[in-house]
C-alpha cells in the first residue's frame, strides 16, 4: 500500500506540474549553441529533443532511446542551452560511475541521487541565508539512468522539484 501511495503522489505531480506550453526559445541561439555542443554534430532528432527538453515548461520531462542513440549528447546540447539560460544544471544518476559519466559530458558536477538528496536535508536544516546548493526555480535536475532509482527517490525528487519550481529531466 505504501509503494502505491508513493506511486499516486509521483504521478499526480508529474500530471498536475505538467502539459503547459513551451517557452519559446531563440532560435539563432539554439543553433549556436547546438551546433558547438562539445565539438560533436548532432542528427536531426537529437537537435529536436534538446530544444524540447529546455522548451518544455513541465516539472518532468522524459527523454527515451535505445542505447547508443545519442542521449547523453543530446543531454550535454540541452545543458548547454540551459545554462546559456543562466539555469543551475546538477547532474544526478544511482550509481557513481553514471554520475561521474553524465558529469564529464555535460561538462557538470555529477553526484549520485542519494548523496544530493542527503545533500538537500543536511541544506534543509541550514539557515535561509546559506542558499549553498539550494535547489531553486532555476534548478534543472538532469537524472540520468532514471529507471534505476528506487520509488522513494523518485517520489523525493519529484516533491523537491515541485516545491521550488524547478525541472526534473
Amino acid at each position: 500500500q505504501e509503494l502505491v501511495e508513493l506511486e499516486a503522489r509521483i504521478l499526480e505531480r508529474a500530471i498536475s506540474g505538467g502539459f503547459r506550453d513551451p517557452n519559446h526559445l531563440n532560435l539563432t541561439v539554439v543553433d549556436r549553441i547546438i551546433g558547438e555542443c562539445c565539438g560533436v554534430k548532432l542528427s536531426a532528432e537529437q537537435r529536436q529533443a534538446a530544444v524540447r527538453l529546455v522548451a518544455s515548461r513541465d516539472l518532468v520531462r522524459v527523454m527515451t532511446a535505445p542505447a547508443g542513440a545519442g542521449k547523453t549528447t543530446t543531454l550535454a546540447a540541452a545543458t548547454d542551452l540551459w545554462q546559456a539560460a543562466d539555469r543551475h544544471v546538477v547532474s544526478l544518476a544511482p550509481s557513481a560511475r553514471a554520475a561521474a559519466e553524465l558529469a564529464a559530458a555535460t561538462g557538470t558536477h555529477g553526484q549520485t541521487v542519494a548523496r544530493w538528496l542527503l545533500q538537500q536535508r543536511r541544506i534543509d536544516k541550514a539557515p535561509r541565508s546559506d542558499d549553498a546548493g539550494r535547489i531553486t526555480a532555476r534548478t534543472v535536475l538532469v537524472v540520468d539512468e532514471a529507471s534505476m532509482l528506487t520509488t522513494a527517490d523518485l517520489d523525493q525528487l519529484t516533491a523537491r522539484a515541485q516545491a521550488a519550481g524547478a525541472a526534473l529531466v
